[in-house]
C-alpha cells in the first residue's frame, strides 16, 4: 500500500508541476519505517521516484538558491 500511496502522490506532483513547481517530502518515522520487514516498500518507492523523468533529488538548500536565481535574490 505504501508504495501505491507514494506513487499517486508522486504522479498527482508531476501533473500539477506542469504549471508550476512542486515539491514532494516523504515522512520517515524511525519507529515505522525503520522496521525491518517494510525497507523493501521505501526502497522501491525510492526507486520509482529517482527513475521518473522530470525529478529533481535535491536538498531544501538548494530549492532556496535555485529560487533566489530564479526570482533575482527577492
Amino acid at each position: 500500500e505504501y508504495e501505491r500511496i507514494v506513487a499517486d502522490q508522486l504522479e498527482q506532483l508531476l501533473e500539477d508541476g506542469e504549471t508550476t513547481g512542486r515539491v514532494m517530502a516523504l515522512p520517515l518515522h524511525p519507529f515505522i519505517s525503520n522496521q525491518p520487514f517494510r525497507h523493501k516498500y521505501l526502497a522501491r518507492a525510492l526507486e520509482r521516484i529517482v527513475s521518473t523523468e522530470g525529478v529533481w533529488v535535491t536538498t531544501s538548500d538548494a530549492i532556496a538558491e535555485h529560487y533566489l536565481a530564479q526570482t533575482g535574490g527577492t
